[in-house]
C-alpha cells in the first residue's frame, strides 16, 4: 500500500497524471489504483461501523466511498470512470497469480514425491498391482484435496501482507483458487498419478537397491 493509507475516504496525496488506458503499464497502474481504493472503502467502512453515524458529508455506505475514490482517480488520471471500473474487472481477475502460488506448488511437489516413494517401497512385486493402484488413488485424492483450502489460506495471507489490513471484506471471494477448483484437483491427482508411475518405471532392483 501507499503512504498516507487513512480510515477517512481520502484519496492519499499522489501527482495529476494522465494515463493512456490502452497502455499496458498505465492499465497495471489503474490496477494498482484500484486496489488502493478498496482497501481504503473498507478501512472507511470499519471505521464508520466502529463510530456509528457518519461524520457529516462523509459516504454513507462503503459503496459511495468506493465511487468517491473511483472519480478522484478518474479525475487525477484524465481517464473515464468506466476506465477505472475496467481496472477493477482486471483485479478481479487477475488476483489469481500463479508465481505467488510457487511455495505451495513446492510443498505439493514434495508431498507427492514423498508419498510416491512410499508407495513403491511398500508395494514393489508384481502381484500387488491391486494394491498400488487402491493405494495411488487414495494419496491422489487425499494430497490434491488438501491443496484447495491451503490455497485459500495462502492467498488470504499473502493478500493481507499485501493491503496490511486482516480484513479482506468482499475480496474473500477472489482469494486463493476460487473459480480453479476442480482445475487444480485434477492437475494435482494427475500430477502425483504420474510420479507414482515414473517411481515404478524404476527397475525393482534397482529401486530396492537405493531404497535400502
Amino acid at each position: 500500500m501507499r503512504a498516507g493509507m487513512n480510515d477517512a475516504c481520502q484519496w492519499p496525496s499522489e501527482p495529476a497524471t494522465a494515463l493512456d488506458p490502452t497502455n499496458r503499464a498505465h492499465q497495471r497502474h489503474l490496477v494498482d489504483d484500484v486496489r488502493v481504493a478498496e482497501e481504503l472503502g473498507i478501512r472507511y467502512d470499519d471505521s464508520r461501523r466502529a463510530r456509528g453515524a457518519p461524520s457529516p458529508g462523509k459516504p454513507v455506505k462503503r459503496d459511495e466511498c468506493d465511487t468517491a475514490l473511483f472519480n478522484e482517480i478518474a479525475a487525477r488520471h484524465a481517464v473515464r470512470l468506466d476506465d477505472v471500473r475496467e481496472g477493477r474487472r482486471r483485479l478481479a481477475e487477475g488476483s489469481w497469480n500463479p508465481a505467488m502460488y510457487l511455495p505451495l506448488a513446492a510443498l505439493y511437489a514434495v508431498a507427492a514425491l514423498t508419498t510416491a516413494r512410499r508407495i513403491r517401497r511398500r508395494f514393489y512385486g508384481p502381484d500387488e498391482k491391486a494394491a498400488v493402484l487402491v493405494a495411488t488413488f487414495a494419496a491422489s485424492v487425499a494430497i490434491s484435496a488438501s491443496l484447495l483450502p491451503l490455497g485459500h489460506l495462502w492467498g488470504g495471507i499473502v493478500e493481507m501482507v499485501r493491503v496490511g489490513n486482516q480484513h479482506m471484506s468482499y475480496r474473500a471471494d477472489r482469494l486463493g483458487w476460487r473459480g480453479y477448483d476442480r482445475e487444480v484437483f485434477t492437475l494435482g491427482v494427475l500430477l502425483f498419478w504420474s510420479l507414482v508411475l515414473i517411481q515404478h518405471g524404476v527397475a525393482p532392483g534397482a529401486q530396492r537397491q537405493r531404497d535400502v
